[in-house]
């Protein structure tokens, strides 16, 4: 019985990391559709330009070091991949956040 918890442990253990990877690896596109989450809460009025703008350097700013970090070592280390992943969610939450904040412009 103990032996099957480990067992399960580990496995569980492997497919997060491989989530990761694989989630780090479609950086691009995530990157696309925050930048497009951006771009409808400019139109509708949920941004304020200022809250976009400073969105857009942060999403770049991501960009850029999945660029650096793929290029440094010919690919994504495991831990690279977990810190851009959980990068971008911050973005995703903080484009929900401002979007709801009540202010417009």
């Amino acid at each position: 019985m103990r032996q099957l918890f480990r067992n399960l442990a580990i496995a569980s253990l492997t497919l997060c990391g491989f989530a990761a990877v694989g989630s780090a690896q479609n950086a691009p596109a995530t990157v696309e559709n925050q930048r497009a989450r951006i771009r409808q809460g400019v139109r509708d009025g949920s941004l304020t330009r200022r809250e976009a703008a400073r969105l857009r350097r942060k999403e770049s700013r991501l960009q850029r070091q999945t660029i650096r970090d793929r290029r440094d070592g010919g690919g994504l280390s495991r831990r690279e991949a977990r810190r851009l992943h959980k990068e971008a969610r911050r973005g995703s939450r903080a484009i929900t956040r401002l979007r709801h904040n009540g202010r417009t412009r």
